[in-house]
């Protein structure tokens, strides 16, 4: 809360760590997959740059249920992206529930030993999710990470690292 108008896109690492007010936010665009197509496997990866996990690092996604601007364009700050208390500025408008306004149903889980590996991904299942989104019953707004309590913490790559951006595979055959 002490940055509430930080922009999420203000930097090419994504982090995740307690307290919960530090929040990575992710979205995938899949108008290519046809409504309906049946998705057998969707499996969502992250680039881990570094970490300090004490304990097990693990993280819920949660699928966010607002539009919201990504922070940069191109890979230059923008002033229009999302932060603590918008989904987006000029126009602005805010979040129904600050910091993301998410449904409460774990889309995965992002699980991390101690001692983790780093310059390495590590791999989240959100099949369910994407069907949804394909299907058209929930809106593809993208998912939110969110820690519990520990003093874990990770850095991972965003989509303006071109080599190690996090990844969505997914299978329909």
């Amino acid at each position: 809360l002490f940055a509430t108008n930080n922009n999420y896109g203000t930097t090419t690492s994504l982090i995740v760590q307690n307290p919960l007010d530090i929040r990575t936010l992710v979205r995938f665009d899949l108008s290519g997959i046809p409504a309906g197509t049946p998705v057998k496997r969707a499996i969502l990866s992250f680039h881990i740059e570094s970490a300090n996990v004490v304990l097990n690092l693990k993280a819920n996604a949660y699928p966010l249920k607002e539009s919201w601007v990504e922070g940069t364009q191109n890979g230059t700050v923008s002033t229009s992206g999302v932060n603590w208390s918008k989904r987006q500025t000029s126009p602005t408008l805010n979040w129904t529930s600050q910091g993301g306004t998410y449904d409460n149903v774990v889309a995965g889980i992002l699980s991390l030993p101690l001692l983790p590996g780093t310059q390495r991904y590590y791999e989240m299942d959100i099949t369910p999710t994407v069907q949804e989104w394909v299907d058209g019953a929930r809106a593809n707004q993208g998912l939110v990470l969110l820690m519990g309590i520990g003093l874990d913490s990770v850095s991972i790559h965003s989509r303006e690292n071109l080599r190690q951006e996090p990844r969505l595979l997914i299978g329909t055959q």
